[in-house]
């Protein structure tokens, strides 16, 4: 009977237990299925901080928008999904500090000494006074740490948005700088034919036509270039959104013209609002010193005893059991937790310290940015009140001068070559202002659209 009980009484402790599930990582089957991502997926949110709120099919056959872009990054980027999982790791501390001690039993077996006949048996079933102050504290921190650990990701999905915004856009600007360069390149082949034949009926110059021939190469090289430029951005983009390197990916914004919303409000002052209220970064370092404030709580009161009660019994040689209330106590003579809680101490210190060194770098970043955003604006201002204009009288009077014959071709070509560099030059403007614009959304955390409450 007394086997049967004990039988029992372990296979119950052992009831809850887990088993090892042993689960291999292979790399070639991790390729394969990074080999098999496609655009045939759902995405599940569409912008940091959102719960997934059921799934969402899109059709990328017209290709991606900026939005649809950063919502497949949002799905699919590897770098996020692991760092998502952080997430689970804290959820799981927080079920350790939440749960209750376990009973500890003690046998004891006390032959008789010095003749003493038989043999005592003794047993106590102890379960430790649960101190609720330190139960609160551990859950407090534990709680802090997963806020923590949320905070971090949406931290991390916001600069993914900022990273896909800015390869999205240099895609954009790589496929209009090529075609810019690609009309150049017809042109100046056109010029090259004119040239030939003039000088195969002795109206033209053998220089005229090297000189032509030269830049026509030179036009070429350059359109080489920006073809490794478009594919290189394409490459980037993918690899922020999760796919395959060399999957064509069609953009719905690529081939339309760059235009950029000019922001004429933004000051020193609203974006250091904007940097406390949107910066994740600063959220999750303040949950950090908030997890280390109730950690030292904790480590002040582990340095009082502990105390466990139950039940204690005996069996004396005679056959005579007693039984009745036991408990132990822990006497703090040697050890009262001074390290823990000197450790605990300097760690307040150094997490306020890195909020204070984190506060520090994300508002120079974010004044760097707004610097940058000034600059942009400086340059797009100076193409749209002089440049442009300019550049439409150019183009009108080399029309004319090559109608009434005042213009030779090689001043034409010189005059097309700077007109188009005048191009290429507003849109590196439009470029730098947009990328600006996003460095700016990304050092404050909020878009620049939006006001603040």
């Amino acid at each position: 009977m007394r086997l049967v009980i004990g039988v029992g009484a372990i296979t119950l402790l052992l009831a809850g237990c887990k088993s090892y599930e042993a689960d291999p990582l292979d790399p070639e089957v991790e390729l394969r299925r990074l080999q098999g991502i496609g655009l045939d997926v759902s995405v599940e949110r569409s912008l940091p901080g959102q719960e997934p709120s059921g799934s969402a099919e899109f059709d990328p056959s017209d290709g991606l928008s900026e939005a649809e872009a950063v919502a497949l990054a949002l799905t699919l980027n590897p770098r996020l999904h692991a760092r998502r999982l952080a997430t689970g790791e804290a959820d799981a501390r927080l079920i350790a500090a939440g749960q209750w001690p376990n009973p500890r039993i003690g046998v004891s077996w006390l032959p008789g000494v010095d003749g003493a006949p038989g043999v005592t048996m003794g047993g106590q079933w102890l379960t430790e006074v649960l101190r609720v102050w330190e139960r609160f504290a551990r859950q407090d921190a534990a709680e802090a740490g997963t806020k923590e650990a949320e905070a971090g990701v949406i931290a991390a999905e916001w600069r993914l948005v900022a990273q896909v915004r800015s390869a999205y856009l240099q895609v954009r600007v790589a496929v209009q700088d090529h075609r810019l360069l690609s009309e150049q390149a017809k042109l100046q082949r056109q010029a090259l034919d004119l040239l030939q034949r003039r000088q195969s009926i002795g109206e033209g110059t053998a220089l005229d036509t090297t000189l032509s021939e030269l830049g026509v190469h030179e036009v070429s090289r350059d359109v080489i270039r920006t073809e490794s430029e478009v594919q290189r951005a394409r490459r980037r983009l993918n690899e922020l959104l999760g796919l395959p390197p060399h999957l064509a990916v069609p953009l719905s914004e690529e081939g339309s013209p760059l235009e950029v919303t000019v922001f004429e409000s933004v000051n020193e002052a609203e974006v250091e609002r904007r940097l406390l209220a949107g910066r994740f970064e600063l959220r999750a370092r303040a949950l950090a010193y908030e997890r280390g404030e109730h950690e030292l709580r904790l480590a002040i009161y582990r340095q009082y005893p502990r105390l466990s009660i139950g039940v204690a019994f005996d069996r004396e040689p005679g056959g005579d059991y007693y039984v009745g209330p036991g408990f132990m106590i822990e006497l703090p003579i040697f050890n009262q937790n001074e390290g823990a809680i000197a450790a605990k101490e300097v760690q307040r210190e150094r997490l306020r310290a890195e909020f204070r060194a984190v506060l520090h770098g994300l508002r120079a970043e974010a004044h760097e940015a707004l610097g940058g955003l000034r600059r942009a604006k400086l340059e797009i201002d100076l193409h749209q009140q002089h440049l442009l204009p300019a550049l439409e009288r150019t183009t009108s009077l080399l029309a004319e001068g090559l109608r009434l014959k005042e213009l030779g071709t090689l001043d034409w070509l010189t005059a097309q070559r700077r007109a188009f560099s005048v191009r290429r030059e507003y849109l590196s403007s439009l470029s730098r202002y947009q990328a600006a614009v996003i460095r700016l959304e990304a050092a404050t955390g909020t878009p620049l659209k939006e006001a603040l409450p």
